[in-house]
């Protein structure tokens, strides 16, 4: 299988192509434990999908029902999948996960379709921050995998306001696929066995790439 691209990829790229490096290329940084963050971010995301689908929320959750309770609402006349991994080659044709041919992947945690129209929602548990390029990428791989639709929309549900974010139009599939197609092609061109270049930047206090001379940490 050739390098597969993600938005978590891009992001870090674009932050930091050192760190991207590392991460995705070498795979050399150490493995750390799970924050109690990260750890009730897991926790949250398998209660919100089992709920959607008609579970109980658990008690330290209930304060989710009445998101839950919009999204069933808003699927009501539509089909709904949740957590649902999707690929694409590079020609942007659908493809399996595993797939020697994968070149873009990324799971939605809930996409809502109906005709030709699609939507897409992130559960976010940290703060605030919209980025819609990862909800693009996520429109992108939508429209791979269902070709009849012309609009895809998407939000971010924001769990510590416990409510949905701004509603961005993801239908801009040739701007998103070409935007991706720039990036690889740099990424192409770098040297895979040698260390990328930094990207000194705020965020450098708190990277994995801890021998860096830009990490303050």
């Amino acid at each position: 299988m050739s390098f597969v691209y993600s938005y978590s990829f891009l992001n870090d790229f674009e932050n930091c192509p050192r760190k991207a490096w590392h991460r995705y290329i070498a795979k050399d940084l150490p493995r750390e434990a799970k924050s109690q963050a990260q750890t009730w971010g897991i926790d949250v995301h398998k209660a919100l999908d089992a709920a959607v689908n008609g579970a109980e929320l658990p008690g330290n959750m209930v304060q989710y029902t009445p998101l839950v309770a919009s999204v069933k609402l808003a699927g009501k006349d539509k089909k709904v999948q949740t957590e649902q991994q999707l690929a694409i080659t590079a020609d942007g044709s659908p493809a399996g996960g595993w797939d020697k041919d994968v070149w873009l992947k990324g799971r939605l945690d809930v996409f809502l379709y109906a005709d030709t129209i699609g939507m897409v929602l992130d559960w976010k548990t940290g703060k605030k921050r919209e980025d819609p390029f990862e909800l693009e990428v996520f429109g992108l791989l939508a429209k791979c995998k269902y070709p009849g639709l012309t609009k895809i929309v998407g939000a971010y549900v924001w769990l510590q306001e416990n409510k949905v974010g701004k509603i961005h139009d993801l239908s801009n599939f040739a701007g998103t696929f070409g935007s991706i197609k720039a990036t690889a092609r740099t990424v192409d061109m770098l040297p895979k066995d040698k260390e990328w270049d930094a990207n000194p930047n705020p965020l450098c206090g708190w990277c994995p790439v801890k021998k860096c001379e830009y990490n303050r940490s």
